[in-house]
């Protein structure tokens, strides 16, 4: 099932990635995961901020536009006319010219999160002492 966000005036509809592009996106974050938890670990956003921009910027261009569209690759635009949706990327290029900085990663972002909640809700559950553990028989 697919779900709708209004970014910058315009209706999104936020798809789904196949396992197989969940993955490669996953593997290429990898390197900002850590970042991720160092920034849980500081006191205010501001500071949350400071690794989570250090990785992004030593994160390849190649890796980052990857990421990117990968993820924009599902989103699709509502029409104006209101006759259907168009998408908002082609997995290389972007397909609207007046997509801001800003409305281009909160599309990436609602994208991300439906697609990886869960997995990250089962990472994070993982360590726990709730979680079953083999018994090695």
């Amino acid at each position: 099932m697919m779900s709708e966000s209004v970014i910058g005036g315009y209706t999104y509809r936020i798809g789904k990635l196949s396992a197989r592009d969940q993955f490669q996106v996953i593997r290429k974050l990898a390197p900002l995961m850590g970042s991720l938890g160092n920034a849980s670990k500081t006191g205010t956003d501001a500071e949350a901020l400071v690794p989570i921009a250090a990785a992004l910027g030593e994160m390849s261009d190649d890796a980052a536009d990857s990421i990117l569209f990968e993820l924009l690759k599902v989103a699709s635009r509502k029409l104006e006319n209101g006759i259907g949706w168009a998408p908002v990327s082609t997995g290389k290029q972007l397909m609207y010219a007046d997509l801001p900085l800003a409305d281009m990663l909160q599309i990436a972002w609602a994208v991300f999160q439906e697609n990886f909640t869960g997995f990250l809700q089962g990472l994070h559950g993982a360590g726990s002492q709730d979680s079953p553990v083999p018994s090695g028989q």
